[in-house]
């Protein structure tokens, strides 16, 4: 039996951009309890993107990130346009931060991105025996170095501590199993 969820009685939007929108909630809990301000942020889902090429590496970029203050390795990934299919948003996604394309690719599973506070999922696409096709197009605040990786490499990272966002990591358990 599922239990009862919370009753948003007001909304108050703080924040809103194309990216992010940062609203403050007045939440009625199933003991009755009140709680003023609830904070919640809403994002765009996201793919995430497991992409092997013909040679049996995995494809992934070195770029910095602002909230950390410095530069992570991580898969390609990026925001899934609109109503955009995630199989089509993980193909232009790769397309656009590696130049990879082309290959078998299956949709894995979606993850809540952080199911405290926001609503958004990420979902993770597996793509095998891409090439390299055409040049990157990054959008104007990335700067990806791409690297490829063995898959003996990636566990190696993930153990010292070289691959450490949470979201990529779990992808990479994902395509393990």
């Amino acid at each position: 039996m599922t239990s009862p969820v919370w009753e948003i009685l007001q909304r108050e939007t703080l924040l809103s951009s194309p990216w992010l929108t940062v609203e403050a909630q007045t939440c009625r809990l199933p003991s009755g309890k009140t709680i003023s301000p609830f904070y919640m942020v809403h994002q765009p889902d996201w793919v995430l993107i497991l992409a092997q090429d013909v040679e049996g590496f995995w494809i992934m970029g070195r770029q910095y990130r602002h909230g950390v203050g410095r530069h992570l390795l991580e898969f390609p990934a990026g925001i899934i346009d609109g109503k955009e299919d995630p199989i089509a948003a993980a193909q232009r996604e790769l397309r656009e931060e590696s130049g990879y394309a082309g290959g078998s690719w299956e949709y894995l599973r979606a993850y809540p991105v952080n199911p405290d506070r926001q609503g958004a999922r990420f979902h993770i696409v597996r793509a095998l025996g891409v090439t390299r096709s055409c040049a990157t197009e990054f959008d104007e605040c990335e700067e990806i170095t791409l690297e490829r990786k063995g898959s003996t490499q990636i566990e190696e990272l993930i153990a010292n501590g070289g691959l450490e966002h949470p979201h990529h990591i779990l992808a990479w358990l994902l395509n393990l199993r």
